[in-house]
């Protein structure tokens, strides 16, 4: 995977772990590296619950990036 989209193993599992965010030009090789449209890799990840992005309800509790 790191050969075809220039993308770092360690920053590919970063991203897939949650621990850094994907930026978007980071999104942009990873998608032209797989031959697939941007918009696609991000529907793949809500697909997938992998897109940390987006907000869940846990019982009363609103999580995700815009609650404060």
């Amino acid at each position: 995977m790191e050969i075809i989209t220039g993308v770092s193993k360690s920053a590919l599992s970063r991203i897939e772990k949650g621990e850094v965010a994907l930026d978007l030009d980071v999104a942009e090789m990873i998608a032209e590296g797989l031959h697939i449209g941007i918009d696609d890799l991000y529907e793949s990840a809500v697909k997938h619950n992998k897109c940390s992005d987006i907000g869940t309800r846990q019982g009363n509790k609103r999580t995700g990036p815009f609650n404060h």
